[in-house]
């Protein structure tokens, strides 16, 4: 018998991930513990997508250490969460920002009336979780509220978007990893053939839309990671990418032949960026 956490949807979960509760640790590090501040990385399914997120045993100095599911520097999982509960992301974003601007100005719903969302959380493996909308509350307004979120409007409404032009960097995926990442949006793209020592770098407003398995750059690409680029930056994208470009072409290899240090083995596939 499998045992699930019914978390109910709060804050933390809109911006880091959840706390397993003490009593339900067992079920979910699975016979596997992690040492105090350390993490193992694992598969989330949901709606019959996979996510990338992280199991973390976090070490408190005056209090018991606790297991946490982490996906802050997961975009996917971290826009599912908020898209599925939507109104809960409006509604507590709006009560957190009232609160730290001491006004009284809010969005006002069935949080007043102790009714709350939940989210499903069953573990399969050690490296495996499953999730499931357990309940999800639309008063109507969740259509709109979702093209909101996915056009950035609550990042400046709720005052949470920092300065910086990197929302999300990741490590560098396998191409297998590919059909898990390909709808995400305003990136910088690295794609590194491991065999031949060839990198090639490339901007997308969507990442599937650009970056394939046989690029004619670099056709035997076997590797890639990514930078989001945050929304309210997305229209500088080309320009970071041509900068991103020649700063790499000063230091390895490159096709036309840019002043180079000539740092590593790889070469630098890129041509048009680097011509003035």
């Amino acid at each position: 018998m499998k045992i699930s956490l019914c978390k109910k949807v709060d804050y933390s979960m809109f911006h880091w991930g959840v706390t397993v509760p003490k009593e339900l640790e067992k079920p979910f590090y699975q016979g596997k513990k992690l040492k105090p501040g350390t993490q193992r990385n694992i598969t989330i399914f949901w709606d019959n997508k996979q996510y990338d997120a992280r199991l973390r045993l976090v070490k408190r100095k005056e209090y018991s250490h606790v297991y946490q599911i982490r996906w802050d520097n997961h975009t996917e999982i971290l826009n599912k969460v908020r898209n599925t509960f939507i109104h809960s992301y409006v509604i507590l974003e709006s009560k957190h920002e009232s609160l730290k601007q001491k006004s009284k100005k809010q969005f006002r719903s069935f949080f007043e009336t102790g009714q709350r969302e939940v989210l499903k959380i069953t573990p399969l493996n050690r490296n495996v979780f499953k999730f499931d909308t357990y309940i999800k509350i639309d008063l109507g307004f969740n259509q709109l509220f979702e093209r909101l979120a996915n056009e950035n409007v609550f990042g400046w409404m709720f005052g949470k978007e920092k300065e910086e032009f990197i929302q999300t960097s990741t490590p560098w995926y396998s191409i297998k990893e590919l059909k898990n990442h390909i709808e995400t949006k305003n990136v910088i793209y690295y794609l590194a053939d491991t065999k031949n020592k060839e990198l090639y770098i490339g901007s997308a407003n969507v990442l599937g839309n650009r970056v394939k398995r046989n690029r004619s750059e670099i056709p035997n690409w076997d590797k890639f990671r990514f930078d989001v680029i945050r929304n309210k930056y997305s229209k500088f994208l080309r320009r970071i990418e041509n900068h991103i470009i020649r700063t790499v072409a000063s230091l390895i290899k490159n096709i036309p032949s840019y002043s180079s240090l000539n740092i590593s083995y790889y070469k630098l596939k890129n041509k048009k960026s680097l011509k003035y």
